[in-house]
């Protein structure tokens, strides 16, 4: 094939150090799931020998091969993730020099897989894949990041997998435009159209604008500036990943002593833009155990005030106030996959799925456990799907802001689309409408 630049045994085999190393530490993952398939650990071994010395041959293209078709095999979305990470490592040897976007995939894929692992892992929190890949950011050697600026920016995805190697990709070639400044983010939330004095609830990877000077600080900052002293903004505070119940169905014997009751001020892990509201001496939280939002600006104490235990993100939530308002919807460097206003869009139709919230109480100076009933989880079934035909339909305005791809909607007609779409797909899997599905833990 024809060349457009060299690359050496010794550049292919950093490529194939980076991919492994970053996918033998989920290796487990698979293994776990699939105990008796052997393919993504041969593909592994095969890198290993080629990056310590061995001439690239026939075992690296067979064994990558293999680990792909275990991908395709898996069960799970961990698995396969881990599986094509491995697949990725072993072809690494006859990574192509040509000047391809698509080709970074083979350096940066595995890493970006790792991450979403990750975010899986702790419960679909998106500051566990932004601890992942700053964590490849670091193991990403000068000589590493010398071949991958060979190739062109890695293209954008829909898939939250894409965007987390977007992300990783534009981290490591950060250092030719520098960070990003205050001026830039005030500048690309006009350029995206958000509304001085809106409100405006948030989604947000920090990591996927690159590196910003003054972190978390300057993109909360430049947002409040954009929607100045009249405009408020609203993040997920969400603790489900600890006030929750760690033995469901075990019966009223289970020990659920160690969970912890909520208070206001619980950590979330829902990622650096929440907890940097969290940290506000001036916001206002509602008070849901696991579904929690904070809110800063004069419409804080009216979008907060209430919440009720069932239906968390429903009729009567803080996300019905803020539809009810006209609220916009940012998500910053994350898919629909994170806009949980796709959840109270599916609690307003009929066949909605289900799901039960368990957490521990204080009722009458009493600790209970208390068990209601709340609008199911997609784990990306669906949402992304519909964001996608909200965007095809004009819903949606796109724009990048530094590396991140970011998203503006009014939530209103946002809403009344996403609803109709998700009762008609929901009805094509055999959700009848006027039936009641049974709950599901």
């Amino acid at each position: 094939m024809t060349s457009d630049f060299e690359l050496s045994l010794d550049e292919l085999r950093t490529v194939a150090r980076y991919a492994t190393e970053a996918a033998r530490d989920v290796l487990p993952v698979f293994e776990d799931a699939h105990p008796g398939d052997a393919r993504p650990r041969a593909a592994i071994d095969a890198a290993r020998e080629f990056i310590d010395g061995a001439p690239r041959t026939k075992l690296q293209r067979t064994t990558s091969m293999d680990a792909h078709r275990a991908a395709k095999d898996a069960a799970t979305e961990p698995a396969r993730l881990t599986a094509q990470a491995a697949g990725d490592a072993a072809s690494a040897a006859y990574l192509h020099p040509i000047a391809k976007a698509h080709q970074v995939a083979h350096i940066l894929r595995a890493a970006a897989n790792a991450a979403r692992i990750a975010e899986i892992a702790a419960g679909e929190d998106p500051g566990a894949g932004d601890r992942a890949l700053e964590g490849a950011r670091e193991r990403a050697t000068p000589a590493l990041i010398d071949i991958l600026r060979r190739y062109p920016p890695a293209p954008t995805g829909r898939s939250r997998t894409a965007q987390l190697m977007t992300a990783l990709d534009s981290a490591l070639r950060e250092e030719e435009s520098g960070p990003l400044t205050g001026h830039d983010l005030r500048a690309g939330f006009e350029a995206l159209g958000v509304p001085v004095g809106a409100t405006v609830v948030v989604h947000a990877s920090l990591s996927a604008f690159g590196r910003v000077d003054g972190g978390v600080a300057t993109v909360l900052g430049a947002l409040r500036d954009r929607l100045g002293p009249q405009g408020t903004v609203v993040v997920p505070a969400f603790t489900g990943d600890a006030v929750r119940d760690p033995h469901p169905g075990a019966g009223a014997d289970a020990d659920r002593s160690g969970v912890p009751l909520f208070h206001d001020r619980l950590p979330t892990l829902m990622g650096a833009l929440p907890t940097a509201v969290l940290a506000d001496p001036q916001r206002l939280r509602s008070t849901h155990p696991q579904a929690s939002v904070a809110a800063l600006g004069p419409l804080a104490r009216d979008i907060t005030a209430r919440q009720p235990l069932a239906y968390a993100v429903g009729p009567g939530s803080p996300f019905d106030r803020l539809h009810e308002l006209g609220a916009h919807i940012l998500l910053l460097g994350v898919g629909h996959n994170r806009n949980s206003f796709l959840h109270y869009a599916e609690s307003l139709i009929p066949n909605h799925r289900r799901k039960l919230r368990r957490f521990p109480y204080i009722v009458e100076g009493e600790r209970v456990w208390v068990e209601v009933p709340d609008v199911g989880d997609d784990n990306g079934r669906h949402f992304p799907g519909v964001g996608a035909e909200a965007e095809d339909a004009g819903l949606v305005r796109v724009g990048a802001i530094g590396a991140a791809e970011c998203r503006l909607m009014e939530s209103r007609p946002f809403i009344a689309f996403a609803a109709r779409r998700l009762q008609e797909r929901l009805s094509q899997e055999g959700r009848g409408i006027t039936g009641c599905a049974p709950l599901s833990s």
